[in-house]
């Protein structure tokens, strides 16, 4: 299942604090999260088919900026090598939230079969 690739390639870079949606409440920095955010659906005449391309969305949160771009290149490295292969879908958006003190990014990936 593609989540599962993505917590196994993704949690070596932030000591396996990766999750969907979103973090639990404490969670130390940096994490990196991943959420479904679209993707294309392979359809036929007959109706819709069973292999889709989902678009993955990673969010990096991090206490510095630099340490969250140094951590989207790496993640970007890895989403696009073997076995995932993944297509990058946009640049990575820079991100902060000034009440809490976070910055991050934000990157959206295609990859290959059902997610």
């Amino acid at each position: 299942m593609l989540e599962e690739h993505l917590f196994s390639i993704l949690s070596p870079l932030v000591d396996g604090n990766v999750y969907p949606d979103t973090a639990p409440a404490e969670t130390p920095l940096p994490y990196i999260l991943y959420q479904q955010v679209g993707g294309i659906p392979v359809q036929f005449l007959e109706g819709a088919g069973s292999t889709a391309s989902p678009r993955m969305q990673i969010t990096i949160w991090s206490d510095s900026r630099l340490q969250a771009a140094k951590l989207q290149l790496a993640a970007q490295g890895l989403l696009v090598d073997a076995p995932l292969y993944g297509t990058i879908a946009g640049g990575a958006v820079a991100l902060h939230e000034d009440v809490l003190g976070l910055r991050g990014t934000q990157q959206d990936f295609y990859f290959k079969g059902d997610p």
